[in-house]
């Protein structure tokens, strides 16, 4: 039984109730017997009936009816907010065409048009002109957007990279910091000149072929270091002054060595101070003046001496390469650990002006041939917290031979 059929029912049965109470009021009436209690029980039922008929009314025919409407009330609410929601949109959009946007203006910083469009593939552009001018400036904002997005993720890169860079800079020093402090502590006067190997060795003529060489055969019998000078000189002749130098190997003539020794030779410590079989001639023509400077290699003191003459005068040559450095006048050598050689002839130190060296051992000169690269470390050195070996930076050939050139 659906709803309606059970709502006729209902009605039926107050229908009922009532003609029944009608015709029992009217036959007891009739014949004069109305009872009280009889008309009380049916006033009751009928009471009951009707309450239950205005439930089953309420529940199936108002409630709905009050559902519904409540719905249409909340869609009317609805229609008339998206109404002012329509409303404040016309009025935005009129506001936003009355508004005078250019994207050429320079100030907002947009890609002009010419140069977005070189970006665009040809169909693009084609289909681009043919847009609202609208639709045109959206496009051109996205692409902006976007390009923006990029750089942005291009800059955190950067960002990332940056600290990155830092930290591993800061471990760097922090190592390089350390190892001085070790350095610094472990290290005395005395070790710091010690020579770390007996001698530097002729280097093996298997090592290098004919063709790499040169035209010039004394190079496979030089020692390192006047190996590595020779190569400098060459390269800084051809890069800069073919004209004007000249480079070339000699064999060193020893039969005459140490004879203005103040030692005697019969010494054996004289023996040990032999320069090696070939040394370097260096000739530099510049403002009708000629630098001759030949470079000799002694392997057991293991320094480099240089011997100038200009314009054949020793002493100017000599004057000229003092005027380089103030504080380099090759008077003294260069490596310490020359005072150790001597220690078993019963020497403490070894003096050049006692040994009849073919010129002087500048320290620049040992730089540029791989014999030296680092300072010279004194005890206030050492002493000294804010020193740094990593600070030092000795001059390179080139340098070192333009400064030559110039003070010629």
């Amino acid at each position: 039984m659906n709803n309606k059929d059970n709502l006729i029912s209902q009605q039926q049965i107050c229908l009922e109730l009532i003609n029944k109470l009608k015709e029992g009021v009217k036959e007891k009436y009739e014949n004069n017997q109305v009872d009280k209690d009889y008309l009380m029980e049916m006033m009751f039922q009928l009471k009951e009936q009707h309450s239950k008929l205005e439930e089953l009314i309420e529940d199936q025919h108002w409630r709905p009816i009050k559902e519904m409407i409540e719905k249409i009330n909340k869609s009317n609410n609805k229609l008339e907010s998206f109404k002012y929601e329509k409303i404040m949109l016309e009025s935005e959009i009129n506001d936003l065409r009355q508004l005078q946007f250019d994207l050429s203006n320079p100030s907002l910083g947009i890609t002009p048009l010419e140069k977005f469009l070189s970006f665009q593939p040809s169909q693009y552009i084609e289909s681009f002109d043919l847009k609202p001018k609208e639709k045109q400036s959206i496009e051109r904002l996205e692409w902006e957007i976007y390009q923006r997005e990029l750089k942005l993720i291009e800059l955190e890169n950067l960002k990332k990279l940056r600290i990155k860079l830092k930290q591993e800079d800061e471990k760097a020093n922090n190592q390089l910091k350390q190892f001085e402090d070790k350095l610094k502590e472990n290290l005395n006067v005395k070790k710091a000149v010690e020579p770390f190997q007996k001698f530097i060795g002729i280097l093996p003529i298997s090592k290098y072929k004919l063709n790499n060489i040169g035209n010039n055969p004394l190079l496979l019998e030089s020692s390192q270091p006047l190996y590595i000078l020779y190569h400098e000189l060459i390269y800084f002749k051809e890069f800069f002054f073919n004209e004007n130098l000249t480079v070339d190997f000699f064999k060193s003539n020893n039969e005459d060595m140490n004879i203005d020794n103040k030692n005697n030779c019969i010494n054996k410590s004289t023996k040990l101070i032999n320069p090696s079989k070939v040394f370097i001639s260096l000739k530099i023509k510049k403002n009708e003046k000629e630098l001759l400077i030949e470079f000799y290699y002694y392997p057991n003191l293991k320094i480099v001496t240089v011997l100038p003459s200009l314009n054949g005068n020793f002493e100017m040559g000599q004057k000229l390469l003092e005027g380089l450095d103030n504080s380099d006048t090759g008077l003294m050598t260069p490596n310490l650990s020359n005072h150790f050689i001597f220690e078993s002839f019963g020497k403490d130190l070894f003096k050049l002006d006692e040994h009849n060296l073919k010129g002087r051992p500048y320290k620049w000169v040992q730089f540029i041939t791989g014999l030296s690269f680092l300072p010279e470390i004194t005890p206030e050195n050492m002493k000294d917290k804010n020193f740094q070996l990593h600070d030092f930076q000795p001059k390179t050939s080139h340098k070192i031979l333009f400064d030559i050139i110039n003070s010629l």
